[in-house]
């Protein structure tokens, strides 16, 4: 999937909430299955890791885990995502 061009971001955007188990730590299973409802209504983009508190998924495979699934789930739907990447790490934000 290409980058989008300005006149092609328009529209509703999906977020996505960053869902912890009882140990505090990522569901990815349950970050994945929070995709498809957006990918099955094609909405216009997905918005995933965008500053709100969620800076875990700064650190090491984290960032790279929640970055692949929209990548993977919105790229074979044809739906555009984006990823943010406000900081790297809790300590430098801090």
């Amino acid at each position: 999937m290409r980058p989008a061009r300005a006149s092609e971001i328009f529209g509703s955007r999906a977020t996505l909430l960053l869902p912890l188990d009882a140990a505090d730590s990522i569901d990815y299973g349950l970050l994945g299955a929070e995709i498809d409802p957006f990918t099955a209504a094609k909405v216009n983009g997905i918005c995933s890791d965008g500053g709100s508190g969620k800076f875990r998924t700064r650190i090491g495979n984290g960032f790279d885990r929640v970055g692949a699934l929209p990548a993977e789930k919105c790229g074979g739907a044809s739906v555009r995502f984006r990823i943010g990447a406000c900081r790297m790490s809790p300590w430098f934000s801090r």
